[in-house]
This record gives C-alpha cells, sequence and structure tokens, in this order.
C-alpha cells in the first residue's frame, strides 16, 4: 500500500491522494473521517490480498463480518456513494467469492479489477496510473515535475531498465571511440625544417 501510495502522490500530487492510515489525524472521529474522505474522492482502489476475506479481529472473528470494520466501512461508502472502486488484486490474490463477502460488499465483485505483483510492480502501477489518468480526465504530460526523469525510471520495468542501462553503456563506448580517432594523436600535421 504504501509503494502505491508513493507512486500516485508522486503522479497526482499528496493533496489528491488519501490513504486511510497517513490521511486521519490524531483525535479525529475515524468514521466520520472516512466517511467524508471517500464522499469527496472519485476513485477508491482497494487493495484485496491472498488473506483480504479471511483476516480476523483480536477476538478471532472475521474482520468483514464486523460492521463497524474501516475497511468494510470505506469500501461500503463508495459503493453506496457510486463512487468507481476499483479491486487492486495483490501477488496473485483472487476476487472473493460471493460466499466470502457481506450483502453489502458483493458489489464490489462486479467492479473490473486490475493485478499488482512483486516482480511487475513497477508496469502494472503504470498501467494503473494510466488508467486513473483517463479515469479523472488527465493527459499524460512528461514534462510535469511531479514525472519528469525519475517518475519516468520508476514506471519501467525491469528488463526496461536493463535495455536503456546497456544501450547507454553501448553509447558511452562509443562516443568514446569516436573521440579517439577525431581527437588530435600529438603528431604535427605540418614540419617545419
Amino acid at each position: 500500500a504504501g509503494r502505491l501510495y508513493d507512486r500516485l502522490v508522486a503522479r497526482f500530487g499528496e493533496e489528491r491522494i488519501f490513504m486511510d492510515i497517513d490521511g486521519i489525524g490524531l483525535g479525529t472521529d475515524f468514521v466520520e473521517e472516512i466517511e467524508k474522505a471517500v464522499g469527496s474522492v472519485k476513485v477508491q482502489i482497494v487493495m484485496i490480498g491472498r488473506r483480504w476475506a479471511t483476516i480476523k479481529d483480536s477476538a478471532g472473528n472475521r474482520r468483514l463480518d464486523d460492521p463497524a470494520d474501516y475497511v468494510r466501512l470505506e469500501i461500503e461508502s463508495a459503493l453506496k456513494r457510486r463512487i468507481r472502486v476499483i479491486p487492486a488484486l495483490i501477488a496473485g490474490a483472487a476476487m472473493p467469492t460471493d460466499a466470502e463477502l457481506p450483502d453489502s460488499l458483493k458489489p464490489l465483485r462486479r467492479r473490473q479489477g486490475i493485478q499488482i505483483s512483486h516482480a511487475g510492480f513497477d508496469g502494472d502501477v503504470a498501467q494503473l496510473i494510466k488508467k486513473l489518468e483517463t479515469i479523472l480526465g488527465e493527459e499524460v504530460d512528461d514534462s510535469e515535475p511531479s514525472t519528469g526523469l525519475g517518475g519516468w525510471w520508476r514506471t519501467m520495468s525491469d528488463t526496461a531498465k536493463g535495455l536503456v542501462t546497456l544501450s547507454a553503456v553501448g553509447l558511452f563506448i562509443g562516443l568514446l571511440f569516436w573521440f579517439a580517432m577525431i581527437l588530435p594523436s600529438g603528431d604535427p600535421d605540418v614540419t617545419i625544417t
């Protein structure tokens, strides 16, 4: 969640991304803050891992069965308000079945999601960002300071980074040979005797 948050903040800015853990101030009413945040967003990303539907609270009860659970509250609020909800299936997780979801969360199954893997994280998140740009009606602007060269590099897959690095090294070696050929060798071209 933290890695995804960092990438989204780098592209869209901190003021436009809310993460429940970091976005709620000390001493504030958690439920009120969630309602306020979810009520003002255009898109909600629900990160679903392999154990998402079976995680239990300290009493041994499944968290999704608790109507006061903050994850459940956030998703229910977004679904009720017809906010676009994008399931992000992490590390090969599958979409929970109807039997695993309380009735209020069953509409989540009908939402088109995206797979985000550890190995393909950069490419998967780049794809998610492109989809978000479309949803939010924004165009990609490579000249923006928030993306820049660092943003471009971060969105590349490891294979692409390797190819770019290899190409850069090859170009550097080629330039060294070229300069060696055109620079004076130290021998004079004209001799006066």
